[in-house]
């Protein structure tokens, strides 16, 4: 309502107790007689008015709930995105959980592997190494038999 609105309302309803006040009261009663036709004047000009103040007053709360379901609405899907964004981060963090997990299961089976293979080398090297040794060992002792017959001759 506008300024000259809301003095006309004031004026009219000013009007209307100064008619009640000034009217003359039935003795013995709390009646007072007025005019009627004046009054109901008055009460027609307060009427017009407010259904246009009223209609106003109407837009603007059918607005405030515009307003607000737009607000609910963009808060909702705000919270529907973080939803499916902490989904997503939990998906990924538990991809990267059984990444991990294989990756150590992997890098497990490639110890067991490479143990088992260098134990496997070191066997075989062991073998030839014996092998050597016993050649080794016989060549020495051909060595003495042969010092000791040649010393013995």
């Amino acid at each position: 309502m506008q300024d000259r609105d809301l003095l006309q309302l004031n004026n009219i309803l000013d009007e209307l107790e100064e008619v009640v006040e000034a009217a003359d009261s039935l003795p013995l009663t709390d009646k007072v007689l007025v005019n009627p036709d004046y009054v109901l004047g008055l009460v027609t000009k307060l009427k017009d008015m407010m259904p246009a103040e009223i209609e106003k007053a109407e837009r603007i709360i059918e607005k405030k709930k515009e307003i607000l379901a737009e607000a609910e609405g963009k808060a909702e899907k705000r919270i529907e995105e973080k939803v499916a964004e902490a989904q997503v981060i939990k998906k990924a963090e538990n991809k990267a959980r059984e990444i991990v997990n294989e990756a150590r299961r992997v890098a497990s089976e490639i110890r067991t592997g490479v143990d088992a293979y260098g134990d496997e080398v070191l066997a075989k090297v062991e073998g030839k190494l014996e092998e050597k040794l016993n050649e080794v060992r016989r060549s020495r002792a051909e060595l003495k038999e042969k010092k000791n017959l040649n010393q013995t001759s």
